[in-house]
C-alpha cells in the first residue's frame, strides 16, 4: 500500500521541485507556454477525453445542463459585444 502511495506521490512531488528549481535559479519567460498550454494542450486533453467517455442515454441530462451552462452565458455574452 505504501509503496503505491509513493509511487503515485513521488513523480508529482519531483516536478514540483523540478519546477520550482528553474523557476529560482533561471529567468525564463513563461508567457508563451502557458498560452500554447491554454490554447493548444487543454482543449486537446478535454477533447481526448470527451471522445473516450462512452455515453449513455442516462447521461442525456447532464450532456443538456453542461451545454446549457456552456451556450447559455456565451450566448448571452456574445449578445452584449454587440450592443457596445
Amino acid at each position: 500500500m505504501l509503496s503505491q502511495v509513493i509511487a503515485i506521490l513521488l513523480p508529482v512531488f519531483s516536478l514540483v521541485l523540478v519546477g520550482f528549481w528553474v523557476g529560482k535559479t533561471m529567468n525564463i519567460n513563461f508567457a508563451p507556454i502557458n498560452r500554447l498550454n491554454i490554447d493548444v494542450f487543454v482543449p486537446a486533453l478535454v477533447f481526448s477525453s470527451l471522445v473516450a467517455m462512452p455515453l449513455n442515454m442516462s447521461q442525456g441530462p447532464l450532456i443538456i445542463a453542461a451545454l446549457s451552462a456552456l451556450l447559455l452565458p456565451a450566448s448571452f455574452l456574445s449578445a452584449l459585444r454587440q450592443n457596445q
